[in-house]
This record gives structure tokens, sequence and C-alpha cells, in this order.
């Protein structure tokens, strides 16, 4: 189907015709191109989403694919529905209400709010429409500027059971490679405030490098506290 689409008219009333048949809720996921990737058989009560781990996602990006499913109850996005839309990073959940004639009724898209906190319990927004062909909004460009969104202010969720991790510094080269400290303007020893140059003595690996190291005195600028290491 069209990338741009939500959902097609003729999808979404095939989808509830045949939920109303088999008395069962139906669900397609739907990636960004408009290809259905998977088709989903519940119950009259929920379905379960398969495995998706070969759809990539992030902290700040979603995993590429929205859930379209029916309801049979007139009801609209469930607690499970809105939870699997944050946990699982998808870029949206649809409902369509089947009505008892097969035809489809309202249909309600839930999202993730950009401007959610990272502690925040419910960080989606819910918007109903009366029928599927009331939503002239462009589904490609809207979930693209949403997620842009999103990575700009690196939203985060909060999610139960998972380990936090902090990095405390990164360094690619080895502490001890050279026996100076820098210069508290800058990491470089060329580049210290009063313009004195230890660059000779700091590039040197050869022995000469420590009777040069002994007859250079240390900065004596007020403004820099670079000193060679005993």
């Amino acid at each position: 189907m069209p990338a741009e689409a939500w959902i097609t008219h003729e999808l979404g009333r095939r989808m509830t015709e045949m939920s109303r048949a088999l008395n069962r809720q139906l669900g397609v996921m739907i990636d960004r191109r408009g290809y259905v990737t998977h088709v989903i058989v519940g119950d009259a009560h929920q379905l379960f989403i398969p495995d998706l781990k070969r759809h990539r996602a992030g902290s700040s990006r979603f995993r590429g694919i929205r859930l379209v499913h029916t309801h049979l109850r007139g009801e609209g996005l469930s607690e499970d529905d809105l939870t699997d839309l944050s946990l699982l990073r998808l870029d949206a959940v649809v409902v369509l209400s089947a009505g008892m004639d097969g035809l489809p009724g309202f249909m309600e898209v839930g999202t993730i709010r950009p401007d959610a906190p990272a502690d925040d319990a419910t960080p989606w927004a819910v918007e109903r429409r009366k029928s599927l062909n009331d939503w002239p909004t462009n589904y490609l460009a809207f979930i693209e500027e949403l997620e842009g969104q999103i990575g700009s202010s690196a939203a985060i969720q909060r999610v139960p059971g998972a380990e936090g991790a902090i990095v405390i510094g990164v360094s690619t080269s080895k502490h001890d490679e050279t026996p100076w400290t820098s210069c508290s303007a800058s990491p470089t020893p060329r580049a210290c405030r009063c313009s004195t140059d230890f660059s000779s003595v700091a590039a040197s690996r050869t022995t000469s490098m420590w009777s040069e190291r002994e007859s250079c005195r240390p900065c004596s600028c007020a403004r820099c506290s670079w000193t060679p290491r005993s």
C-alpha cells in the first residue's frame, strides 16, 4: 500500500470484515515502505506481537513498523496496546473498531510524545477519528518528523528491569605514554598560555629526554599550572 498512508480503506475494511466473521482480533505490522511484514490472529480480547528483533530500534529512533489491528467491542486502544507502543518502540499503534456489520468504525492512533520525560509512566498521545477516511495526514512525513523531534531532544524511555550505565571516560592512548602533565588550558604542552614550548621535551622518547627535562623549568605563569612530572 502507499507508504504515505496510515492504512488504506480497502485493507481496513477487509480486516474488520474478517475480524467480525472470525470473532477474533486481527492485526498487521506494516513497515515504512508500505509492506505488510506480519499478519497476526488473536482471540476475541487480545493478540500477541511476534518477535521483532530483526527490526532495530533505540532510544532516539523507532522500530520502523506500526501495528494496525481490530477491536470487536467498540473499545479504543487498551493499556496493553500503549505499553507495547512504548516498550517495543513501535512507530505507532492503530486500532480499527469493527462494527457488528463488519464495517470499519472509528480509528484510534497512539504515538510516543516527543516531550515525554524519561520517568513518564504514560509517554504516549492518543488521537481518535470518526473513520479511517478521516485521516488526511501523510503518515511517512508525520512519523519522520516525530522521530526527529525525539532524537533531537534525546528522549529516553524508562524500561522496567533494564540496567543503566554511566560512561566515566574514554581514551585511545596509554595513560603513561608521556611523563608530563598537561597545561590546565589545553591537553597539549604546546598550548601553554604563557607560550612556553615544552614540545621538544614531550615529543622526545630517547634517554636525552631526561636531561632536557631536568634543565627545563616549570611554567611560572600565574594563569597556567603546567609542570613536568617528577
